[in-house]
C-alpha cells in the first residue's frame, strides 16, 4: 500500500513538473515583451545604462530558463525524471527572475514621479497575474518569484513620506497576500485534479470547476487592479488639492481650488461651500461661478442666508455625513423656484468638520442638461476626503486671521506704553527743572535782604531753569510737528555755511569733519533756526559716534526726484513724491543694528544713556514739520549716513504734520556722595542742594554721576556723614552706586532722591537699606528736615 501511494506521488509530482515546464516558455515570451515595453516608456525618464543593462538581465535569465527547459526534455527522454532536482533548479532562477524585476522597479521607483511610479506597479501586478498561472502547479516557484518582485518595492513605498507611495505600498502589500492566497488556492486545485486523475473518474468535472474558479480569481485580480487604479487616481487628487489649499491666502483661493479639482477628479462643473456663520442660523455661501455670479463670501460682507426655514440647510446644518438629493425638482426638501431658476438637479453636500466642530459645507452637483445621477460611494468618499482638507485650509486661514488681530491689539498696546514711557521720561525732566525753580526760589526769598548778591543768583538759576522748561516744551512741539516756525525761503548752504565754525567747534578731536556743497542748489522755504539745530544736532551725534582714535564726518547737500518707494523707507508722514532738497550727514564710527536704527527717533531712546530729552525725535519733528523726510543708512561697526529731505520751493508747500506713533525711555541710574556728598547729574540739582546746605552749616561734596561719586567717597570716606543719591543719572545708576557705596562701608547712610514716587523706587533697592527718601521737586525745608533727622549727632558735634 506504501509502495502505491509513493508510486501515486511520484506520479502527481511528474505531472508537477511536466505542466510548470510545458507552460513556461509562453511566460519567458510575454516577460520579454513586457520588459521591452517598459525599456520603451521609461527610456528618456531613467539613466539609459541603468535601463539597458536590466532589459539585458532579463532577456539573459529568460534565454537561461528555455535553455533549462530544453535540458530537462532532453534529460527526460534519455534518462527518465528525477523532479525535486529540476524543481530546485527551475525554482532558484525564477528567483532570479523575481529579484531582477523587484530590484530593477526598486531602482526605477526612486527615479521617477508618482505616475510613472503606478506604471510599474501596475507593470509587476501584471507580471506576477500572469506568473500566477504558468506557476499554478508549483507552490514554492510562484512564491519566491512574488517575493522578489513585490517585497523590496513594497517596502520602499511604504517608507515614503508621499500619502500617495504609501498607500501604494501598502496596497501592494494586500495584493501579494491575495496572490498568496490564489497561488495556494491554484496549486491544491491542480495536486488535487491530478490525484483525481489517477484515482477518480470524475477527473473532467472537478477540472472544469478548477477552469471556474480560476476564472473567478482572475475576476477577483481584475476587480484589484482596478480598485487599485481608482483608489491611486484618489490620492492623486487629494495631493493636488492639498498642494493647492497649502498657498491658498484667502477664502477666494480655497473656492478657486476645489472647485478646480472636483472638475478634473469627478467631472462636476460646479462647487460651493456654505461657511458657518457668527450666529449658529447663519451661513454664508462661497462660489465663484454658479449661474456666472461672482459670489466670494463672507471676506467680501457677502450677506448671511439663514438657515431656519430651508429644508435643505436645515438637514445639511446637522448631518455628520454626505446628504445627497439625486434630483431638485422632485425632491420635497427643496424650494422649486428657487430650481426652476437656477437650474438645480443632483446636489451633493457634504459636512466641513475639524475637531468635531462644524466649519460649514462642501457641496457640487449638476446643473440644467448635464442630467440626474446617482453618485457612486467611492465619489462621496472622495468628496469627504476633500472636505477635510479644505477644513485643515479653512482653520489655518481662520488662525492666520486670528494672529493678524492679535498683532494690531499688540501694536496698539506697545503704543499705549509708548506713550507712558514718553509721559514718564518728560515728568522726570520736568521734576528736575521745578525742582531748581522751587529750591531757588526758596533760598532767594530766604537771603533777599541780608544777601541780596545770592538771592540774585538764585534767582537768575530760576530764570535759566525756566527756560529749559520752556526749550522742553518747544521739543515736545516739535516732535509732535506742529511747533510755531518762523517761515522764510532759505539757500540750504547759506544756512549750514553761518553754523560751519560752531560745527567745528562742537566736534571732538579725534574727527575731521569735510563739505560737499551742490553749488545750484534750488532753495527751500524752513525755519532757519529750526533747521540750524537739526544740523548742528546731527552733526553732534556724529562726532560722538565716531569711538576710534580717527575718523571722517562729511556733510553734503544736493537734490533728489524721490519715487514712492524710496520715500517708504524714509521716517516721515509719507510726503508726496516729487524734487527735494536734501543734506547728508555721514560719519564712519560705530553705527547702529537694524534694531536700534528702528528706534533711533522713538523719544527718550538712546545708545548712551536714557533720559536726555527727546533728542532725534525732535530732529524728526522739525523735518515732519516742513513736510519732509529723513532717510538712514547705518551699518554696525562702518558708520551712519542721515539724509535729511526738504521739498524744493517749486513744487513743495511747508505742511505740518501730527506725529503717529511714540515711544520713550527713562533716564539711566546715577550718584552723589559728601560730608554730605550729593550726587545728581543735573548741575542746578547740586547747586541748590550745596547752597541749602552749605546755608545751614554742613561741609558739601559733590558728584555729577555714580562713578566720579565712588571715586569721591574712596577718597573722603572718614569725612562723608552722609549721601543724598539721586536715582537716574549716566555712566552709573543709583542702585549700582549705592552698592558699590555699601561694599566700601556698610554703614553708610544714603538718602535717595528722586522725581519717580517712593513706592516705585523702593522696591528697586530691595537688600540695600536706604537712610531716608526725598522726591524732587523739594523745598530747602524739606531737604533739610530729612538730612537734619540722619545727622543730629554729627551736627551738634
Amino acid at each position: 500500500m506504501e509502495k502505491v501511494k509513493d508510486r501515486t506521488a511520484m506520479m502527481i509530482m511528474r505531472e508537477q513538473l511536466l505542466l510548470l515546464f510545458s507552460q513556461a516558455p509562453q511566460t519567458f515570451a510575454s516577460s520579454t515583451i513586457v520588459s521591452a515595453v517598459v525599456t520603451y516608456v521609461l527610456w528618456g525618464h531613467l539613466n539609459a545604462l541603468q535601463l539597458a543593462g536590466w532589459f539585458i538581465v532579463i532577456c539573459v535569465i529568460n534565454i537561461t530558463r528555455l535553455v533549462l527547459i530544453r535540458s530537462y526534455r532532453s534529460h527526460a527522454e534519455r534518462n527518465g525524471l528525477q523532479p525535486e532536482r529540476w524543481l530546485q533548479r527551475f525554482t532558484l532562477i525564477t528567483l532570479a527572475a523575481g529579484l531582477t524585476w523587484g530590484g530593477g522597479a526598486l531602482l526605477f521607483l526612486q527615479q521617477l514621479d508618482v505616475t510613472y511610479q503606478m506604471f510599474i506597479v501596475m507593470i509587476l501586478s501584471g507580471v506576477s497575474a500572469g506568473a500566477l498561472a504558468t506557476y499554478s502547479s508549483s507552490m514554492v516557484t510562484y512564491r519566491v518569484f512574488i517575493i522578489g518582485c513585490f517585497a523590496i518595492p513594497a517596502i520602499w513605498m511604504v517608507l515614503q513620506h508621499e500619502a500617495v507611495q504609501v498607500s501604494a505600498g501598502i496596497l501592494i502589500m494586500l495584493y501579494i497576500a491575495l496572490m498568496w492566497a490564489l497561488n495556494r488556492r491554484q496549486y491544491k486545485s491542480v495536486r488535487e485534479s491530478m490525484r483525481l486523475r489517477y484515482k477518480n473518474t470524475d477527473l473532467l468535472d472537478h477540472l472544469e470547476s478548477e477552469v471556474v474558479e480560476r476564472r473567478l480569481n482572475e475576476d477577483r485580480l481584475l476587480d484589484s487592479e482596478n480598485k487599485l487604479k481608482e483608489k491611486t487616481a484618489q490620492l492623486q487628487s487629494l495631493l493636488r488639492l492639498s498642494q493647492a489649499l497649502e498657498q491658498s491666502e484667502s477664502h477666494m483661493d480655497i473656492i478657486h481650488a476645489i472647485e478646480a479639482e472636483i472638475e478634473r477628479a469627478l467631472g462636476y462643473q460646479h462647487a460651493w461651500i456654505y461657511l458657518c456663520g457668527d450666529d449658529p442660523d447663519s451661513w454664508h455661501l462661497l462660489s465663484s461661478k454658479q449661474n456666472g455670479d461672482a459670489s466670494i463670501g463672507p471676506d467680501k460682507c457677502l450677506p448671511a442666508k439663514p438657515t431656519s426655514g430651508d429644508p435643505v440647510l436645515e438637514g445639511i446644518a446637522s448631518a455628520t455625513g454626505p446628504v445627497v438629493i439625486e434630483d431638485a425638482r422632485t425632491d420635497a426638501r427643496t424650494n422649486k423656484e428657487i430650481v426652476n431658476k437656477t437650474g438645480n438637479r443632483t446636489i451633493i453636500n457634504i459636512p466641513i468638520i475639524l475637531s468635531n466642530k462644524r466649519l460649514g459645507v462642501l457641496g457640487t452637483g449638476s446643473f440644467g442638461e448635464e442630467g440626474v445621477f446617482s453618485p457612486e460611494v467611492s465619489q462621496l468618499e472622495h468628496l469627504s476626503a476633500m472636505a477635510s482638507h479644505v477644513a485643515l485650509a479653512l482653520d489655518r486661514i481662520n488662525l492666520f486671521n486670528e494672529r493678524i488681530d492679535m498683532q494690531a491689539q499688540l501694536e496698539h498696546s506697545q503704543r499705549l506704553d509708548s506713550l507712558g514711557l514718553m509721559a514718564g521720561g518728560i515728568a522726570h525732566d520736568f521734576n528736575n527743572i521745578l525742582t531748581s525753580i522751587m529750591g531757588s526760589a526758596a533760598v532767594a526769598d530766604r537771603h533777599l535782604l541780608d544777601d541780596p548778591e545770592s538771592a540774585q543768583q538764585n534767582l537768575s538759576r530760576i530764570v535759566d531753569s525756566s527756560r529749559r522748561a520752556a526749550d522742553l516744551c518747544n521739543q515736545m512741539l516739535a516732535y509732535s510737528g506742529k511747533g510755531h516756525f518762523v517761515v522764510e525761503t532759505v539757500d540750504l548752504n547759506q544756512a549750514l555755511s553761518e553754523i560751519i565754525p560752531l560745527l567745528e567747534s562742537a566736534i571732538g578731536k579725534h574727527a575731521e569733519i569735510s563739505y560737499d556743497l551742490y553749488e545750484s542748489l534750488p532753495m527751500v522755504e524752513v525755519d532757519i533756526a529750526q533747521i540750524q539745530q537739526v544740523i548742528m544736532n546731527l552733526i553732534i551725534n556724529a562726532s560722538e559716534a565716531i569711538t576710534d582714535s580717527t575718523g571722517a564726518i562729511t556733510v553734503k547737500t544736493g537734490t533728489i526726484d524721490a519715487d514712492e518707494a524710496y520715500l517708504a523707507h524714509c521716517f516721515g508722514d509719507h510726503p508726496n513724491p516729487g524734487s527735494y532738497v536734501y543734506m547728508e550727514i555721514s560719519d564712519t564710527g560705530c553705527g547702529m543694528d537694524s534694531d536700534t536704527a528702528e528706534r533711533i527717533f522713538d523719544p527718550f531712546f538712546t545708545t548712551k544713556f536714557t533720559g536726555r530729552g527727546l533728542g532725534m525725535s525732535a530732529i524728526l519733528g522739525i523735518v515732519r514739520g516742513h513736510a519732509g523726510a529723513i532717510f538712514l543708512d547705518s551699518t554696525l561697526n562702518k558708520g551712519t549716513t542721515f539724509k535729511v529731505l526738504f521739498p524744493a520751493l517749486e513744487i513743495c508747500v511747508v505742511k505740518e504734520h501730527p506725529h503717529e506713533h511714540v515711544t520713550a525711555e527713562v533716564h539711566a541710574d546715577g550718584e552723589k556722595l559728601g560730608t554730605v556728598l550729593v550726587v545728581d547729574d543735573e548741575e542746578d540739582v547740586r547747586e541748590l542742594a550745596l547752597t541749602i546746605l552749605q546755608d545751614d552749616g554742613f561741609h558739601v561734596l559733590t558728584a555729577e554721576h555714580g562713578e566720579e561719586a565712588v571715586q569721591v567717597y574712596a577718597l573722603h570716606q572718614d569725612e562723608i556723614s552722609l549721601v543724598l543719591l539721586d536715582l537716574t543719572m549716566p555712566r552709573m545708576g543709583g542702585i549700582e552706586c549705592f552698592a558699590e557705596l555699601q561694599k566700601k562701608n556698610s554703614e553708610v547712610k544714603v538718602i535717595l532722591v528722586s522725581g519717580y514716587s517712593e513706592d516705585d523706587v523702593l522696591g528697586q533697592f530691595e537688600g540695600h537699606k536706604l537712610s531716608g527718601f526725598i522726591k524732587k521737586p523739594f523745598m530747602p525745608d524739606e531737604l533739610m528736615s530729612t538730612v537734619s533727622d540722619q545727622l543730629a549727632p554729627d551736627k551738634s558735634a
